[in-house]
């Protein structure tokens, strides 16, 4: 099991610093971190009586890919991506940067939006500041 295990984060390092996820998703789909976003946004979502929104690996591959752009450039605007989206810079945890965003008030309008799918994403800056993305929307593709 260790082996497997190694040989997985050995992957996700690979493909992180390659910026490159296409054919990866399912990584960051079954990621701890984004699993835990998602765990904490659906908690959200029942306390307002809302359903989930699906684990989606195209929005956590978009998201994933922004943070990664965010990080690498210093960078801290919103993309182009034709889906509601939340940015973050500075949390150190999948709770703090929730927490952000459970607290604004437009953040929050996302995380409890309409749309049926999710995807979130994180990545660390050379200087240590963590960058956060979540993309909600519908059937979304990436498009390159």
């Amino acid at each position: 099991m260790k082996t497997i295990y190694a040989c997985v984060i050995a992957l996700i390092a690979s493909v992180t610093l390659a910026g490159e996820w296409e054919g990866h998703e399912q990584l960051l789909v079954n990621h701890p971190t984004i699993l835990e976003m998602h765990r904490i946004q659906t908690k959200h979502r029942a306390n307002h009586s809302i359903q989930p929104q699906t684990l989606n690996a195209e929005l956590c591959r978009a998201a994933q890919e922004w943070s990664e752009y965010m990080a690498e450039h210093h960078y801290f605007e919103h993309s182009h991506y034709p889906v509601a989206e939340n940015i973050a810079a500075g949390a150190n945890t999948a709770s703090g940067a929730m927490s952000m965003w459970i607290n604004s008030r437009g953040h929050n309008a996302n995380l409890l939006g309409g749309g049926r799918q999710v995807g979130f994403g994180v990545a660390k800056a050379a200087d240590g500041t963590r960058y956060w993305t979540s993309c909600h929307g519908d059937g979304f593709k990436v498009v390159r």
